[in-house]
């Protein structure tokens, strides 16, 4: 009987423990179970995400200024994270880091084992990209021409970017193009394409050339650094005012390391152009300054012979003339700080001899060659800058004189600067291919027959403010109404900027998407994207102040009655709002409701003024460009604002003017009355508030190395329009 029960006992325990396992065994099925469905279901999630990142990048258009000249996406994209580096033994140093730098910014990693490859081959190099491009990409490699200007071409394919460039430069401007992809991607995924890209204009960039307060080296390295995101490839220092271009042309730069013009600053700067490939031109003006290059010295340089001269032994001849021997020994010691290109002035001189002024260039050239560097351009500027259109005989003589010596004189990569029609001038086709254009105006037979002169360099006078110099100080941020789109016949293109450097890089930006792709320059959108690139965090604000700084025409120093400069845009969408306002004024008793609203719109244009000014100031992280611009901001935020209420005040006199039936469905206007005790005290105060903004106080004034002016904006419509609605306001009030 007991071994009966214990039988049933030990039965019992291992059924106990048989259903015990098999509850956990249920119950780990079942958290298996549950954890595949986890997995499976955060995998389908996964690959859900993965296919919209896929479908959303596959219809991206990256944004890349300056506009490239062709791109043909496919839709495709893929994953990348990583890369392995594949790169040509003919990119120097500066294009390696660049190529390092923009992976790095953009998260990009570089490993050996990466399934990924980046290929930046130069032509005819180590890599033969050629080969790969040709068999896999036949239709895009026909178009690679490695006579154009800055080409190159790019795959981004099958885990594959394919980068190839005409030289280190190039390769340099499309790792700048490729920048702008990865900075677009969605989250690590890109879009396949081809691109094949050049740029229009051999030279780009920007002149330090204005009267006035130089730039200083910490502005003209950051302009070096904003143009090189812009595909720019020039900073040509030539700054009026700074006494060793021009004063103190024939001493060397003092090697103190405290001084602003110290040769160490100039080795910086020519560094500074080789790393951002805005190559650093240093020019020279021996033809003014108490030691300048005289007609005395000239006729004893028109004696020099070029094909006996020694350059190694140029101190020790006697007979060599002293300013000769001056400009070569300051054009050595900035060689051996750095820089390679270089550029001859003659502007703005008196009376010259151009045998001797050609000679003084040729001496130049055969330096150049003697330095091994006559492959680079060297510039150079006539005393005849400009040619002008005038029939003035003297002046037609030795404008054809001049540049027809020059042309027939000077190397083929000497390059001649013009400014076009006038010193103040847009660049037009005519002005370089026309009748009375650069290379064809008065010019000899012997040169016509070969197309006309060299195609000339384009030194743009804008957006330079030196021309303000009677009373006020003006900032130009216009769109660029100046380029005229597909332009040929250049051989460079460089904007004159102003004194304040950093609203400067609106034209800059301009220039250089123009230079790059004049076929296909949009004035509206380069103008508007031209923010972004330098006022990230406020460039709607900075758009909205920069339509009111623009119109490019002032009273020339000579004569009040004549203007020169540039029919340039300013308030354009204001000033047609304006005019359909004064037609509503003057039928706005029979018609008050529509009146109001014109007024409305007018009202929205000047209060988006004053929150622009406001919030520009809260939201730029670009403290140059606040206190550069903080004084022209202020006079157009205060005449917005007495505009504002003076448009209000209007509206009230119209409104108690208008019968009782023609006020339906128009709102009472609402606002501090306290003004109508004294209406002529109110139009008294109006009008010592409009004077005060051309009064100088301590948040207005502008010194000058020369003069001492007030800040100004809203110049050309804003400022008539207080005007107009004061006089308004005026009338209404008598009428009343």
């Amino acid at each position: 009987m007991k071994k009966n029960i214990n039988k049933k006992i030990k039965l019992l325990l291992f059924s106990s423990v048989t259903l015990a396992s098999a509850v956990s065994l249920i119950a780990i099925s079942s958290c298996n179970y549950e954890n595949n469905t986890n997995k499976d279901k955060a995998k389908k999630e996964v690959e859900e995400q993965k296919q919209k990142l896929l479908s959303k990048t596959i219809k991206t258009e990256y944004k890349v200024y300056p506009l490239v000249h062709e791109v043909k996406y496919y839709d495709k994209a893929f994953e990348l994270t990583n890369v392995k580096l594949n790169l040509s033994e003919k990119l120097d140093e500066y294009t390696t880091n660049k190529i390092k730098e923009v992976l790095q910014k953009n998260n990009i990693n570089t490993s050996n084992d990466s399934s990924y490859d980046l290929f930046v081959g130069i032509y005819n190099d180590n890599l033969k990209l050629e080969k790969i491009l040709e068999k896999n990409y036949d239709n895009l490699y026909k178009k690679f021409d490695v006579n154009k200007h800055d080409a190159y071409q790019m795959v981004i394919k099958e885990n594959q970017i394919i980068i190839l460039a005409k030289d280190s430069d190039a390769a340099y401007f499309a790792i700048t193009t490729l920048n702008e992809i990865l900075k677009a991607k969605n989250e690590n995924y890109i879009r396949e394409l081809e691109i094949n890209d050049y740029a229009n204009i051999p030279i780009r960039g920007t002149i330090e050339g204005y009267y006035g307060i130089p730039w200083g080296n910490e502005n003209r390295a950051d302009l070096m650094e904003f143009g090189s995101k812009v595909k720019a490839n020039a900073f040509i220092f030539a700054p009026k005012d700074d006494p060793y271009h021009r004063e103190k042309w024939h001493e060397l730069y003092p090697e103190d390391d405290t001084s602003e013009y110290s040769i160490n600053q100039i080795a910086k700067l020519a560094k500074k152009g080789e790393e951002t490939k805005n190559h650093f031109y240093w020019t020279i003006h021996p033809f003014l300054g108490n030691n300048k290059i005289s007609l005395k010295d000239m006729a004893e340089i028109n004696n020099v012979d070029l094909n006996t001269f020694d350059f190694a032994k140029y101190k020790n001849n006697n007979t060599l003339n002293q300013n000769v021997k001056n400009l070569l020994n300051k054009l050595n010691q900035v060689y051996d700080a750095g820089v390679r290109y270089f550029g001859i002035l003659a502007d703005d001189t008196g009376q010259l001899n151009f045998e001797a002024v050609a000679k003084i260039v040729q001496i130049v050239e055969k330096w150049r060659h003697f330095k091994n560097i006559a492959d680079k351009p060297l510039l150079f500027v006539p005393k005849h800058y400009d040619i002008g259109e005038r029939n003035d005989e003297k002046f037609i003589k030795n404008h054809k004189r001049e540049l027809d010596l020059f042309d027939t004189t000077f190397e083929k990569n000497t390059q001649i600067i013009t400014t076009g029609r006038g010193t103040l001038a847009p660049v037009t086709q005519r002005s370089i291919t026309g009748k009375f254009g650069f290379k064809n105006r008065q010019v000899s037979d012997e040169i016509k027959a070969k197309g006309g002169r060299r195609d000339p360099v384009f030194w743009l006078n804008w957006p330079v403010n030196d021309i303000d110099r009677k009373r006020h100080r003006r900032l130009y941020m216009s769109k660029a109404t100046i380029l005229e789109k597909g332009i040929t016949n250049l051989a460079g293109l460089f904007t004159n900027p102003m004194e304040e450097s950093q609203p400067s890089k609106n034209a800059i930006f301009a220039i250089s998407d123009f230079g790059w792709n004049s076929d296909e320059f949009d004035v509206d959108k380069s103008w508007e994207e031209g923010f972004k690139y330098f006022e990230p965090d406020a460039h709607e604000e900075l758009k909205e102040l920069a339509k009111h700084m623009g119109y490019y025409l002032v009273e020339t120093p000579w004569s009040p009655k004549e203007k020169w400069g540039m029919e340039m845009p300013e308030s354009i969408e204001l000033e047609k709002d304006i005019a359909e306002y004064n037609k509503a004024f003057t039928y706005s008793i029979a018609k008050i409701k529509d009146f109001f609203q014109k007024s409305l719109i007018l009202k929205h244009h000047y209060q988006k003024i004053i929150n622009a000014a406001k919030k520009f100031m809260e939201k730029s992280k670009q403290e140059k460009l606040k206190t550069e611009m903080k004084k022209y901001i202020l006079p157009l935020k205060t005449r917005a604002e007495i505009a504002l209420d003076l448009l209000r005040k209007i509206e009230y006199f119209k409104f108690i003017q208008a019968p009782e039936q023609n006020r339906k469905g128009v709102g009472m206007p609402t606002f501090d009355k306290t003004w109508e005790v004294d209406i002529d005290k109110y139009i008294e105060e109006i009008d010592e508030k409009i004077r005060n903004i051309e009064l100088f106080n301590e948040n207005n004034t502008i010194k000058t190395l020369k003069y001492t002016l007030y800040a100004e904006a809203g110049y050309h419509v804003i400022k008539d329009h207080l005007k107009n609605l004061r006089n308004k306001l005026n009338g209404l009030s008598k009428e009343f």
